[in-house]
Order: structure tokens, then sequence, then C-alpha cells
């Protein structure tokens, strides 16, 4: 049993060696930093990068670009929509003395600069050196006595140790005056290495345990270095942003259906009617009160043949395992019907049978009424109602579908999701809404049209 443990002890103990011996580490990490008068900084990183037997493609270099500056911020309630940030250019990239292949993304998730080194199709083991250099514009802070450069030198997000760190700091032509340091992990108040020099400010430390890094702080003569500051909207304020944007849109676009359906409208005062306007039948009255016809329209429509005579509607109370009641309808002449009185005769109270006028007993009832393939002969009767609308000068133009505005939303949607915007569910919301409800433009009211309108209101 104690050969068994001491078996397992060394191997435990074997490998816990090798992967301390083998394991990726940064052996040295050199950064210089010039500071201009115009307000930029002029950074080059040189970073001996150790893969060990490991397989890599290369590196990753984050950058923070959103920060505050305690003392110089703005009015509170300014402060909670504007954010002080970062701007980065000219970057470039070199291993081992060559350019090396790199790309960049200028805000990621996490509101860093990224740099992704190394070329995908391509593996690399062992020491390499790398050199990044970028200008960073508007990393300053400026107060009422001094200004200063407070710079996180060296990031906390790498995850290997680095064994020895040194930023050489510099200006242009001018010297800096307080200096001090910070390293370890985020929020550490260790104070590093810190020596000045004829070319500048030296700082240096050791970080043997992963995500520890280097911030460096020094003074500078008011007046010295330009004042240079980029602000950006803070995640609230682009929330409001957007949200003013969408309500804006959906407002322009209201305005714009309202404008285009009130063209023609006249103001005319309701009064009680007795009689449809314009001798109109049920379902044209229901049809054009609203441009759309409804169940209740075409129920209107029933109604009306049987007080013109053409089918008689007789109520029948039923029981079986329970009373319930049903309407009969009797077909009784077809000469004089016109087209929409013929499908409701034809499609709905009585279908499929061939009517000639000596038929005269034939018979249907509600619950015969067909539940299906009606939509069709449905759509041909509105649209035979729309145009004798058009005809007889109450109605212009044409339905206008929105069937692509749900899609039209569905990627807007995406959009904000893949950019963590609060207004992704909003808009999901909303193509939900717009593929439930189908919303399309109608046909405007002609000024007779809205007369009629108005008419039919009184008559309601």
């Amino acid at each position: 049993m104690k050969n068994i443990l001491k078996g397992i002890l060394s191997v435990v103990i074997f490998f816990s060696f090798a992967h301390s011996l083998f394991a990726e580490s940064i052996q040295n990490y050199d950064v210089d930093i010039q500071v201009n008068r115009d307000g930029s900084m002029d950074v080059v990183e040189r970073i001996n990068y150790d893969f060990g037997p490991a397989q890599r493609h290369g590196i990753f270099r984050f950058i923070p670009l959103d920060f505050s500056v305690a003392r110089q911020e703005k009015d509170p309630w300014i402060r909670k929509f504007q954010q002080r940030t970062l701007k980065i250019k000219d970057v470039s990239v070199q291993r081992d003395g060559k350019p090396e292949k790199y790309t960049i993304k200028k805000r990621d998730t996490q509101e860093n600069f990224f740099i992704k080194i190394g070329k995908p199709n391509t593996t690399i083991t062992g020491m390499h050196r790398y050199a990044i250099s970028y200008k960073v514009l508007g990393a300053l802070r400026y107060f009422d006595d001094y200004d200063e450069i407070y710079w996180n030198a060296i990031g906390h997000d790498w995850n290997i140790p680095i064994k020895h760190a040194q930023v050489h700091l510099s200006g242009e032509d001018f010297s800096f005056g307080r200096f001090h340091c910070y390293a370890g992990y985020v929020g550490s108040t260790k104070k590093c290495s810190a020596e000045r020099n004829s070319n500048g400010i030296t700082f240096s430390a050791n970080f043997p345990k992963p995500h520890e890094g280097l911030t460096i702080a020094a003074s500078i003569k008011k007046g010295v270095v330009e004042k240079q500051e980029f602000y950006r909207l803070t995640p609230k304020a682009q929330f409001f942003a957007y949200v003013a944007l969408l309500l804006s849109l959906v407002m322009g676009v209201w305005y714009w259906i309202r404008k285009y359906q009130r063209k023609y409208f006249t103001y005319d005062p309701i009064h009680p009617r007795y009689t449809p306007p314009d001798g109109l039948s049920a379902m044209e009255v229901g049809f054009l009160s609203n441009r759309k016809l409804s169940p209740r329209d075409i129920s209107g429509g029933i109604v009306q043949l049987a007080r013109d005579g053409y089918i008689h509607i007789e109520r029948v109370e039923k029981s079986s395992w329970f009373t319930y009641v049903d309407y009969v309808f009797t077909f009784k002449r077809e000469i004089d019907m016109n087209d929409r009185e013929r499908w409701i005769l034809r499609k709905l109270l009585f279908p499929d049978i061939l009517f000639k006028s000596r038929h005269t007993q034939i018979q249907s009832s509600m619950k015969r009424l067909p539940k299906k393939n009606t939509q069709h002969q449905y759509k041909k009767l509105v649209k035979h109602l729309d145009k004798t609308m058009k005809v007889s000068g109450y109605l212009e133009g044409k339905d206008i579908s929105l069937n692509t505005l749900p899609f039209i939303l569905f990627f807007i949607t995406l959009i904000f999701m893949m950019k963590h915007s609060a207004l992704g569910p909003a808009f999901f919301v909303v193509t939900l809404l717009s593929l439930i409800l189908k919303p399309k433009i109608l046909p405007r009211y002609t000024e007779k049209g809205w007369k009629t309108k108005h008419a039919i209101e009184g008559f309601k």
C-alpha cells in the first residue's frame, strides 16, 4: 500500500514539475512610451514570449478604451451619458524582426481595442520576440494645476507569468514631475521600482503569477501638452438614443401613412340616418366603413338576401344530448341577384349546387356551412368589393402589403443582439407583433368616400 501511494505521489510531482518546466511565459516585457506635446502617446511594446513546446498561432493584446478621471469628471447628470475614451491608430506588428500578420477590432464586447497577432494556418513554438507599436490619442488627464499620464502599461489580461517587465517613459522635449507606479492585480497599491534618468523615467517589476500588471503615473507641468479628450455615449445614453431613433422612425411612418390616408379628408357633421347612403347594400356599407370585410358584414348580406326575398331563414331548436339552436336557409329565387349576393348564395349557404330558377325547396343550415376552402372565394369577394368601390369613386389607391417588415425587423433584432443592446428584445417583440398583425396600408378614401363614411356613421 505504501509503495502504491509513493508511486502516485511521484507521478503527481513529476507532472507538476513538467508543467512548471514547459509552461508558456513572457521572459521580458519592455515598453517604451513617449508623450508628445500634442497630447498623443507613441507606444512600442517588445515582448519576448516563450511558447515552450506548445503549438500556437500567436498572441492577443487587449487595450481598454474607456476610463474615468477623478476630480475631472463632468456634471453627474452629464456623466451618465458621456464616457471618456481613447483612440488608437498606426498599429504595426513584427515578429523576430519581420512584419507579422495581425487583425484588429476597434472595440470588442468588453470595450477593448483588440489586436489578434498570428497566422490562422501557421503554428509556432519556442521563443519569439514581438514588437507592437501604436499611437494613443486622448489618454492624458488634465487637472487645474497640472496634467498627468496615468497608463496601464502592462495589462492584466495575460494569463501567464511575466518574469521581468520594464517601462520607459519619456517626453517629446520636456521632463516629468512627480511619478509613481503600482504592480500586481487590479486595484493593487503595491509599489514597483521607479528611477529617473537622463532620458526619462524607468519603471520595473516582476510578475510571477498570471493576470498581474503594471500601472505608471507621472505629472506634467500645466500647459506643456495640448488638451486632447474624446468622449462617447455611455450604454445608457446609447439605449435612450436608439429608443428615440426607433420612436422617431415609428412616428415618422405613422405620420406619413396618416397624411397619405387623409389626403381628401373633409369634415362633415354626423347626423342620424334611417337608410344606407347612396343605396349601398349591407356588405358594401360594412366594407366601406373600415375598408375591410368582416364575418359580421357577410352576416348582414345573408339577412339582406332574406329581406330581398332570395332566401328564407328559419330558427330551429334541436336536441340530441343537449338542446341547441340552428338556422335553416331555404332557397327561393336567383333572379336579379348581383355578384356579391350570388357569392354568398353559391359558395356559403348552398355550396356545390347548380342553381336554376325552378329550384325552390333547396335547403341548407348553419351546421352545414363550409368551414374550409372558402378563403379563396373570400379574397375574390374582397377584391370585387374593392374594385366596385373604386369604380364608384369611394376609394383610390392599392393595398400596400408590409409583409417584408417582419424580416427587416428580424435582421435589426440580430444586429442589436450581436451588440448586446437592450433594444434587441424590444425589436424581437415588435417583430412578433408585425408577424401576428400583418400590417398593410389600405386604399384611401376619396372626398366622396369621406362624405359617405360620415353618412355611414350616422346610419350606424
